[in-house]
C-alpha cells in the first residue's frame, strides 16, 4: 500500500533497488506530516481547524486507494502454488500451503499473545495500550512483499497470504475493538458493543464499492500497459495521502498529544521490543522446521510487518476523539519502517553466508 508491493513479483529491477526506492520517502513524509500538523495547530489555529475538517474525506480516499492498489495473486491452474516440498521437518514435507499456514498461525495466534504481554507494561487508562495492541495485532498485507523480495524471500507464498490475511483482519478488527474498548480514554466508543462494527461497515462499504468500480473500469477499458502505469501511480500516491491524514489528525489534536511525549517514547520502546520478540520466534521456528533462507526471510518479515495504514484509517473512523490512540499507531509505523529496513538489509547480506550453527544476535537486534 505504501510501496510497490506484489507487482515486485514480476519486476525486472533489482530487488534491493526496487524496494529501497519505494520505501525511502515514507518515514520522511510521516515525520514531516507530524511537524506540519503540529506547527499549524500552534501558529495558525484557524488553518488547523480547516485541516482537521478534511480527516473524513481523506480516510475515504485512503481506503479507496488501498483497495485499488491491492494486488491479488493469480490463482489460475498454471500459477497455483506447487505441492513440491519446500522444507522438511522430521521427514515430513512442508509445502507452500503449509508455509502460508505457518505464517498465518504465527500472525493470528502467537502475535496476539506477545502483543498482550508487552502492552501490559503500558498504562491502560491513557489509551496507549489500545493503540499498541491495534498496531501489533494486524499483519501487513502489502509492503512486506517488497522487503521480502529485498531479502531474497519467498514472495510467491507471500502473495498467497494477502487475500486471506486481509479478510481475517477486516473480520477481527471490530471484534478486537469491541473487546478492548474498555481501554479507551473515554467511554463513548465502548457504550455500545456494536458501534465499532457499524462504523466500519458504513465507512468501508463505500470505499469498497468505489474501489471495485475503479478496478472493473481499469480491467475493461484500459490496456494492460496503461493499467500497470495507473496502478503504479496509485501506489506511489498512497504515502502522500497517509501523510495528509496524519497532518490533519495532528492539526486537530496536537494539544492532547504534546503532553504525552514521555509516554510515547515508552511506546516506541515497547513496539521495538515487539519486533525483537517476533524475530526471535520466527528464527526459532525457522530452525526447528528446517526452512531454507527464502522461507526464513518470508517468515521473519511477514510476522514482523504490521498493517499500520489500514489500521490507522479504520481506527480514525471507529474510535473518534482518541488522538493518542492514533498517534501511537503512527509512532509504531516509524519504528516498523526502521526495523524492516534493517532486517531486510541484514537478511539480504546474509544470503551468501553459511547458516550459523547457533542463534546469534545481529547489530540491528534481529536474531540470526
Amino acid at each position: 500500500m505504501l510501496r510497490n508491493r506484489v507487482r515486485m513479483l514480476t519486476a525486472e529491477t533489482s530487488p534491493r533497488s526496487a524496494s529501497a526506492e519505494s520505501r525511502r520517502p515514507v518515514a520522511v513524509l510521516v515525520v514531516a506530516a507530524m511537524v506540519i500538523g503540529g506547527l499549524s495547530a500552534a501558529g495558525a489555529p484557524a488553518a488547523a481547524e480547516t485541516l482537521a475538517s478534511f480527516v473524513d474525506p481523506i480516510i475515504i480516499a485512503l481506503l479507496v486507494l488501498l483497495l485499488v492498489d491491492l494486488q491479488l495473486p493469480s490463482m489460475s491452474r498454471r500459477e497455483r502454488p506447487s505441492p513440491r516440498p519446500i522444507a522438511r521437518t522430521c521427514g515430513a514435507p512442508i509445502g507452500t500451503v503449509r508455509l502460508a499456514a505457518l505464517v498465518l498461525g504465527v500472525n493470528f495466534l502467537i502475535t496476539p499473545l506477545v502483543a498482550l504481554a508487552l502492552a501490559a507494561a503500558l498504562p491502560a487508562e491513557s489509551g496507549v495500550r489500545l493503540g499498541v495492541l491495534l498496531f501489533c495485532l494486524f499483519p501487513c498485507t502489502d509492503w512486506f512483499l517488497g522487503f521480502t523480495r529485498t531479502a531474497g524471500g519467498d514472495v510467491r507464498t507471500g502473495a498467497v497470504l494477502i487475500p486471506i490475511s486481509l479478510a481475517l483482519q477486516l473480520t477481527l478488527f471490530p471484534v478486537y475493538l469491541t473487546v478492548l474498548a474498555s481501554w479507551l480514554v473515554t467511554t463513548d466508543a465502548s457504550a455500545s458493543p456494536g458501534d465499532p462494527l457499524l462504523a466500519i461497515a458504513e465507512w468501508f462499504l463505500l470505499p469498497l464499492a468505489l474501489a471495485a468500480i475503479a478496478r472493473a473500469l481499469l480491467r475493461i477499458a484500459v490496456a494492460p500497459e496503461a493499467r500497470a502505469s495507473i496502478r503504479s501511480r496509485v501506489g506511489q500516491s498512497i504515502p502522500f495521502v497517509i501523510a495528509a491524514l496524519i497532518a490533519c489528525l495532528f492539526a486537530g489534536n496536537i494539544a492532547t498529544v504534546q503532553t504525552q511525549w514521555v509516554l510515547l517514547g515508552i511506546v516506541a520502546v515497547v513496539v521495538a521490543a515487539f519486533f525483537l520478540v517476533m524475530g526471535a520466534i520466527g528464527e526459532a521456528l525457522s530452525r526447528g522446521l528446517g526452512l531454507d533462507r527464502g522461507q526464513r526471510s518470508l517468515l521473519l518479515i511477514a510476522t514482523s510487518a504490521r498493517n499500520a495504514p489500514l489500521v490507522l484509517a479504520l481506527t480514525a473512523v471507529a474510535v473518534p476523539g482518541e488522538p493518542l490512540v492514533l498517534t501511537v499507531i503512527v509512532i509504531g509505523m516509524l519504528v516498523e519502517l526502521t526495523h524492516l529496513t534493517a532486517l531486510s538489509t541484514w537478511l539480504d547480506r546474509r544470503r551468501g553466508a553459511p547458516a550459523p550453527s547457533a542463534p546469534v544476535v545481529s547489530p540491528t537486534g534481529a536474531p540470526r
